[in-house]
Order: structure tokens, then sequence, then C-alpha cells
């Protein structure tokens, strides 16, 4: 681990943990726990959840370092959102720090203990961006072909897939590049279906499916927001097949959509805990 530091998500504030805060070797955060019920012939509730650690740091010769990342603390907890650890610029997790404990206190350094609380237990990275523009616009001419034929023939359907590096479902953000009417698109068996909802040229919407958040904003072409939550089709929820936050699978699943409009998927990996192999 490099680096790591704490964003507000309050006020957008980044304090890192190289100095003057030191966060050492930070063996709280190396950890990994799963959350698991033990029965007559395995495991089930198998699941992450939030979890608790410890972290010490100290601060050398800086009142203002410490004051600084106690109001950034502080901000978050008042206002019960979770700001961010990055580690390496990254891997980043969910937090709240709510405790801190003062274990020394010298002219020159103060040591302290910090309590810290995942929002999920999970650390993520965004492992790949795929976009998959539309086909080119198809004229009168070419939908009724040379032939004369006495119906005009539709533009065919794209078929492309979807890449998942990592060995287990992923969460992941799709936007969708307008225009768009009731944007729909189906990634291996699970349909993506969004209703009521027109996508403008010039504006795009956004289809987030992470684990600790799941939302639907439409951005308008001035930078307007709307949340369009009720647009996704949810069906009876994960598994079901029109689970619009469905997770993507591992390996590479066939995407198929109207092309019309342009899709771009950001997919994501989570561990328990960043890696060692992003340690120095």
């Amino acid at each position: 681990m490099r680096s790591l530091e704490y964003v507000c998500a309050a006020t957008g504030g980044r304090i890192g943990f190289e100095g003057p805060v030191y966060g050492e070797t930070m063996t709280g955060l190396r950890g990994r726990e799963w959350s698991y019920s033990v029965g007559g012939r395995g495991l089930s509730d198998i699941i992450r959840k939030a979890r608790e650690l410890t972290m010490n740091v100290k601060v050398n010769r800086s009142e203002t370092s410490l004051d600084l990342m106690h109001t950034m603390f502080d901000a978050d907890m008042h206002a019960g959102t979770p700001g961010r650890l990055v580690c390496d610029g990254e891997w980043e997790a969910q937090a709240w720090i709510p405790k801190t404990s003062i274990k020394s206190i010298s002219p020159t350094m103060v040591e302290a203990e910090l309590t810290i609380v995942l929002h999920d237990g999970q650390w993520r990275r965004m492992a790949t961006t795929q976009r998959f523009s539309p086909l080119a616009a198809v004229t009168d001419e070419t939908l009724d072909q040379p032939y004369d034929l006495p119906v005009d023939l539709s533009s065919p359907r794209l078929v492309m897939h979807v890449h998942n590096p990592s060995p287990t479902d992923s969460e992941f953000v799709c936007r969708v590049f307008g225009q768009a009417t009731n944007p729909q698109f189906t990634v291996g068996a699970n349909l993506y279906q969004l209703n009521d909802v027109i996508v403008p040229d010039g504006g795009y919407l956004t289809l987030t499916a992470l684990n600790d958040r799941k939302s639907i904003v439409l951005t308008a072409p001035n930078g307007d927001r709307v949340d369009v939550f009720s647009s996704g089709m949810r069906g009876s929820g994960k598994g079901c097949g029109t689970y619009v936050f469905e997770p993507i699978p591992s390996g590479d699943s066939v995407l198929t959509w109207p092309g019309d409009y342009t899709l771009e998927f950001d997919v994501y990996e989570a561990q328990g805990a960043p890696p060692w192999s992003t340690s120095s």
C-alpha cells in the first residue's frame, strides 16, 4: 500500500496518511472478513457486511492537520454519509471514522488510534470501461434495398460482448447517451429495461448498480439532474431475469440492444481488502 487518503463526502476535502499524518503500516486495513452462518453441512447467509477496524496514526508537529482531519470526519458523521478511503489512487472503500483515541502526546508527536467503519466491508476499483457506439444512420434507400420489396427492412440489433475480468459477478455503472426513448439492453440472460424516460440528445442516463449505491439519474444537456429511479424495471429482484441492477456475469456476456444510441459500462472489481499486489 503506497498511499492512502480520506475523501470527505460532505466537503470534498482530502487528507493523506503519508505526512504530516502518518498511517505507518496500516495493518488494520489488511484483513478481510465475511459474515456467514454455519449449518449442518456447510455455510449459508454468506455476505460482506459493514465492519469496524482500527488504524494507528502519528501526527508530527501539525495541529492544523489534526483539526482538518477531525473536521472532515465529523462532517460526514453529521451528514450520515460515508466518505471514501482511497488506496493507491485505485481501490476505494466507503467509510466513516467515528472515533479517535489519543494514545500519547509529546512536544513533537501525537499518536492516535482511528476507529474506521467500512460501509459494506468492501474495497472496489473500476476494472474496465467499455463503450458501444450506435449503428450508422440507415436511410430509406438502404431500408428498401434496390429490390423494391413491399416491406421495409429494419436494421439488425447489435450483438457484442461485455467483458468482466473478475472471477465473480461484478457491480457496474452504465451510461446511456441520448437520444434514446425507454432504453433497454440485455447482458447475458438479464434484461435491463427503463420505462417512461426519454434521454435527450446531448444528455445521458446513469444507471448505478453498486452494492452500496443503486440509482438511476437523468442528466440533461444543461447539466440538470433528475432522479428517475422508478423508471427501472426490477422484477422480483436479483436473478429474476428483468432486474435492472443485476450484476454483470464473469467472463464475456452477449450484449444486445437496438443499436441507435451509445452504451458505456464501467465494470467494477470488489475485494474484502486492498490487494497485497498493490503494496510496496
